[in-house]
């Protein structure tokens, strides 16, 4: 893997998908429990637009040390209408959300208007999207 990637289709013509826009997160060893639970995933379609908003907890690997890692719940908008996905940054921990690499991450979100809850470690931290 080469970072977490997030795609947006076009599926117009469900016989032929077709990759209309991406954003990439992170290097080599970057993961995210939603590769493996999509119960980490969280998106929520904003009311009278034409934007969703998605919330996905990333381990960032930035350098040549996989093990060295940068946890965070990462923020992204997708605009239907232009067809564009745009990341936003993360909501990170307190404690700067280091950790080890680690596959049975719990990590989980709650989009309510405009304010983003995260469960990470044991911990819930509040933030505004």
């Amino acid at each position: 893997l080469q970072g977490v990637k997030l795609s947006l289709f076009d599926i117009r013509n469900p016989n032929k998908p077709t990759e209309i826009h991406k954003v990439t997160v992170g290097t080599r060893g970057t993961s995210s429990p939603a590769n493996r639970n999509h119960h980490a995933f969280t998106s929520l379609s904003m009311r009278g637009t034409s934007t969703t908003r998605i919330a996905i907890p990333i381990s960032v690997v930035e350098e040549s040390d996989q093990y060295k890692r940068k946890d965070g719940l990462h923020r992204f908008e997708v605009d239907r209408a232009k067809r564009r996905i745009k990341h936003l940054g993360a909501m990170k921990p307190l404690n700067g959300g280091n950790s080890w690499w680690s596959w049975d991450s719990q990590d989980r979100s709650i989009i309510i208007g405009n304010k983003l809850y995260y469960y990470h470690n044991g911990h819930f931290w509040q933030g505004v999207w």
